[in-house]
């Protein structure tokens, strides 16, 4: 098993010196076995060596080997060969010399002078010799000597490396963790003030000038961290060595003694010891604590608001190291070796040494190797440990999580009290928001960080005012003869009032309904297409037709002059809001400004404008028993009318009625556009006979009549109907009064006062109405069916006729306005009653 040449006879290898190969009887084997492949001859490991000489083999002069071909040290790559040579070769000269080789030399110069013939291997036997120089015969000159060591191979010296069946090579595993929450959850609350009891909800309509407040809830605090858990395996080379000293006893043929004889084996093993480690670093860490916050929103004061937080700062504590190395010790550098203590063996055997145990020396290489130490990155939040930074063996604590923040309270970031100008513009105004964080620590060298609030509500303004203005109080009422009922009827020289209130219904949304909206009135306005007076007369302020008016209080009071024209048309109103951007083109809307884009609430009252007829009056009656009480200075008016006998309303007025045949005269007034040419005034007397029986009128007789008069032994109907014209009119308009803008002329004529005289005939007789006087034949005046002893009853039908109309004004509720009372003491008249004359009383009769 070593290899080189090896030729069939031994007997013809040749020694160094030439001689014949030598050959021992005793043992049977021949000194040289052959030539290595560089030509050395071989040494025969079973051939006895020579033991010349008695001294210390150590104390020879021996060479160093100066051939780099035939150098050991070109075979010891490791520790481990080096150990296998010294310890082969010791073994060897012990056995060979025993007490003549001291084996507390220094290994080292044996193998520099050594030369190899033949390498050893894993299974191969090898061969080195040694040169010296000795002068053995004594003679002066130094002779060239040399010894042979035969070395067993590795594997029969027991100096195999067994190799560890586990995996050797190393591992490290880096895994990723992010635990980041940056997200602040933010929401913003933009609503009507008081919170909790909100007068509007912003997000559908609120008025301008009302309160706001704002309201931002986010996370107290973010978090943005990773780290990562760094996980491996180390393998630590451990070689165990044990020595094994061997015995055996080694009998002399010749002598029949036995000499012990032992040797020395050296087992190494090699084991891979694995220790695990597992630790955490922070890869990157920023904790940003709640700072302030915009919002933003045009209904805001100055579009913005900026709040600042009083949440307090986390307190964070970071302790790092990014290297990983710089995370661990490790129990031992590099390879170990340890060695065990010799165990001696005998044997029984005289010829062979025992054998050598195969043992397992895992649990001593094992027990050779500490644990890895490791530690985590140091990180304490809020003064609680996440991340434990003490040195552990093997493997640190796991980190425990980031707390997720609370959010701050709800007074954090909040502020009441936000008025919306009361100028801006009505429509949806959107919101921003943001939430601005600041830096408690952070690894990327970041100072701050912001996120916009997605859950944020828009505003939408819209400014509400009502129009319901209601016409009421109108003096007088209409007397046209035929009218529109649809339309309200105004009366020249007649006042009106009008309520205008700031209450009515509106959106049915939170806030409005039906309600009071003062506050959000810039003003309350009315246009009339005719000029009147704000009050009941002239004394007030002037507002000409078609002119815008103010009302400066909740309701007016507005009077028309004389000098307006009858005409048709509508009021208008409208309910100016604080917020109106431009009074002539922004839109409008009827009764309430519903649509947001629409700034007017507007309404109109249609109408029609007409004269008056008024102030009707009896003004002399020349019969001696009443000309002292009907004069111009003590007129009968309305409200004195009828004239009747026995007034209890006045004082000594006469017993008895007007003496037929003595007139009445009387006057009244129209005002307006009553002074064309063709205007008049058309009266329709009529007649009613109440008896009087015992002295005493009975009211409840009485009965319409026909009127006769005797003229010249005829008798004829009397009707009495008359038209007072153009020439019983005058125009008696005050030219000083009411505005300067209005002619003197119109105001002159736009006043008219018409003259009148009215008389029951001398002779006039009385039938009941319908009456056929033709039917009767002859007729006797004094007799019945004609009527005495009573009163005839003269009223007036007064209807006023403009130029080219018919039947236009009548008096008959100018009667009650005027004071007329039907129901009086004594008994019961009818509207448009003016005098009470007397059946049997005649003007005639006087100058009997």
């Amino acid at each position: 098993d070593i290899p080189g040449t090896y030729p069939s006879n031994l007997s013809t290898l040749k020694e160094p010196d030439g001689s014949a190969n030598r050959y021992n009887a005793n043992v049977g084997e021949y000194r040289y076995i052959g030539k290595n492949p560089d030509g050395y001859l071989v040494n025969n490991p079973e051939y006895p060596d020579d033991h010349t000489g008695k001294a210390v083999i150590n104390t020879y002069a021996w060479k160093r080997n100066e051939e780099n071909e035939t150098q050991l040290y070109q075979y010891i790559k490791s520790p481990e060969d080096q150990v296998f040579y010294e310890t082969e070769i010791f073994h060897f000269l012990e056995e060979e010399y025993g007490s003549r080789f001291d084996e507390t030399d220094n290994p080292e110069r044996w193998l520099v002078n050594a030369i190899v013939i033949v390498p050893v291997s894993s299974t191969g036997r090898g061969v080195i010799k040694y040169m010296h120089e000795w002068d053995s015969n004594k003679d002066g000159v130094l002779e060239n000597w040399y010894i042979t060591v035969n070395l067993r191979s590795k594997s029969e010296a027991g100096f195999e490396q067994e190799e560890d069946v586990e995996d050797t090579e190393e591992t490290e595993n880096v895994t990723e963790r992010v635990t980041s929450d940056m997200s602040s959850q933010g929401q913003v609350i933009i609503q009507g003030d008081s919170r909790g009891n909100e007068a509007f909800d912003a997000s559908v309509a609120i008025p301008t000038s009302e309160n706001m407040y704002v309201q931002v809830q986010g996370k107290e605090y973010l978090f943005d961290k990773e780290y990562k858990q760094v996980q491996g395996t180390k393998s630590y080379n451990v070689t165990v060595v044990k020595t094994y000293r061997l015995k055996r006893g080694v009998e002399n043929k010749e002598t029949g003694e036995v000499t012990e004889r032992t040797k020395t084996v050296r087992r190494r093993k090699m084991y891979s010891v694995k220790r695990d480690y597992d630790f955490h670093l922070i890869q990157k860490l920023g904790v940003f604590s709640l700072d302030k916050s915009s919002v933003e929103n045009e209904a805001l004061p100055n579009g913005v608001q900026i709040l600042k937080s009083s949440v307090p700062e986390p307190a964070v504590y970071l302790k790092r190291d990014t290297e990983i190395k710089n995370h661990m010790i490790e129990p031992v550098d590099g390879s170990i070796e340890i060695k065990l203590p010799t165990q001696s063996l005998g044997s029984k055997s005289r010829v062979k040494y025992p054998s050598v145990p195969d043992e397992d020396f895992r649990q001593e290489a094992e027990d050779a190797v500490g644990e890895i130490k490791v530690w985590n990155d140091t990180l304490v939040f809020n003064g609680e440990t996440l991340m434990d930074g003490g040195t552990y063996e093997g493997k640190a604590p796991k980190p425990k999580e980031m707390p997720v923040a609370k959010k701050n309270s709800i007074d954090d970031l909040y502020r009441p009290g936000l008025k919306i100008e009361p100028k801006l513009a009505n429509g949806l105004k959107s919101s921003k928001a943001t939430l601005h964080y600041k830096a408690v620590i952070d690894t990327l060298g970041r100072t701050s960080y912001t996120e916009e609030v997605e859950d944020i509500n828009d505003v939408t303004v819209h400014t509400p005012v009502v129009c319901y203005p209601v016409l009421s109080g109108i003096t007088k009422e209409t007397q046209q003869l035929a009218y529109d009922k649809k339309r309200e009827q105004f009366v020249i020289g007649e006042y009106f009032h009008i309520d205008y209130p700031k209450t009515g219904q509106h959106l049915k949304e939170k806030g409005y309904g039906n309600r009071e909206y003062g506050a959000y009135f810039e003003v309350k306005q009315v246009t009339f297409p005719f000029d009147v007076y704000v009050g009941s007369d002239y004394d007030g302020i002037y507002l000409p037709r078609n002119t815008w008016g103010n009302f400066n209080s909740l309701e007016a009071t507005f009077f028309i002059p004389s000098w307006e024209s009858e005409r048709e048309g509508n009021i208008k109103f409208r309910s100016i809001p604080i917020n109106i951007q431009d009074l002539k083109t922004d839109p409008y809307e009827y009764y309430a400004n519903l649509d947001l884009t629409k700034y007017k609430a507007v309404d109109s009252i249609d109408f029609k404008l007409s004269s008056k007829v008024y102030d009707f009056k009896v003004t002399a009656c020349p019969d001696d028993y009443w000309k002292q009480y009907v004069t111009k200075e003590t007129p009968y008016m309305a409200k004195d009318l009828p004239i009747r006998p026995n007034d209890p309303r006045k004082e000594k007025t006469p017993k008895e009625g007007i003496m037929l045949g003595y007139p009445i005269e009387f006057e009244m007034m129209t005002n307006g556009d009553v002074y064309q040419p063709g205007d008049r005034v058309q009266i329709e007397p009529y007649y009613d006979y109440v008896p009087v029986i015992n002295g005493v009128a009975d009211y409840s007789q009485r009965q319409a009549v026909d009127v006769y008069v005797s003229h010249y032994s005829q008798v004829k109907a009397f009707e009495g109907g008359f038209e007072l014209d153009k020439k019983k009119r005058k125009f008696v308009g005050n030219e000083a009064r009411g505005s300067q803008g209005i002619s003197e002329e119109l105001k002159r004529v736009s006043e008219q006062r018409w003259t009148g005289r009215f008389h029951l005939p001398n002779m006039s007789y009385f039938l009941p109405k319908g009456t056929d006087i033709y039917g009767l034949g002859s007729i006797d005046l004094g007799k019945e069916p004609f009527l005495h002893d009573g009163y005839i009853i003269v009223g007036f039908d007064i209807v006023v006729h403009k130029e080219g109309k018919k039947d236009y004004l009548g008096y008959k509720n100018g009667w009650t306005e005027e004071g007329f009372a039907e129901k009086q003491e004594g008994g019961t008249y009818r509207l448009g009653d003016v005098a009470i004359y007397s059946t049997s009383r005649r003007a005639s009769q006087t100058y009997q």
